[in-house]
């Protein structure tokens, strides 16, 4: 498919053919996390700039706590926190279902800030390979990947959950943890 398009409506139970979702129009020839954040910073500065500082502090405090008990407080914390996050995306939708939530996939915000290919698009089941990801850019950049995923990746799962609690994700692999893609699996269990 071409880039930007979306994939046909496929047959429930089958799998729809693979669609590249992004990236979002900017200037030609420039990569889009390299694109203006503002007249000051690019997108890709700017998760830097953001996510600079998380880092610092965590590392700060891991020589207080221990860094294992440390990750774990920031997992059961980001769960926390997308809980929060998806239960309020949720109730903002037009339909608190599984069809609302996969069309953030597709929200131009999403596609600015990850290069994904849908491998999978029916009533029941969404799949996409996240091939890159300004996440994990980022903290992998930072050197910071255990961070990055306790912080972002992690929380996958419970923004799904707080979207509708009958949103199911399985992920067997991700870009943080160095791999060639991540595996995010949706699947609605409502």
């Amino acid at each position: 498919a071409a880039a930007g398009a979306m994939a046909p409506p496929a047959v429930a139970g089958q799998v729809a053919p693979p669609a590249t979702v992004g990236p979002v129009a900017g200037l030609m020839g420039v990569h889009k996390f390299d694109q203006p954040w503002n007249e000051m910073v690019t997108v890709r500065d700017h998760f830097r700039l953001q996510y600079e500082e998380v880092v610092k502090l965590v590392r700060a405090l891991s020589g207080e706590i221990g860094k294992a008990s440390l990750l774990q407080m920031i997992q059961t914390a980001s769960e926390e926190r997308a809980l929060v996050v998806g239960d309020s995306l949720g109730q903002q939708a037009p339909a608190n279902d599984f069809s609302s939530f996969v069309a953030c996939f597709r929200d131009p915000g999403f596609q600015q800030v990850m290069t994904m290919q849908v491998v999978e698009d029916t009533p029941a089941a969404f799949a996409v390979q996240i091939s890159e990801c300004l996440w994990a850019s980022t903290f992998r950049d930072l050197d910071a990947a255990d961070i990055g995923y306790a912080y972002q990746c992690h929380a996958d799962y419970s923004w799904a959950q707080g979207w509708n609690p009958g949103i199911r994700l399985t992920r067997t692999q991700t870009l943080m943890q160095g791999h060639a893609f991540c595996n995010h699996r949706y699947t609605w269990e409502g």
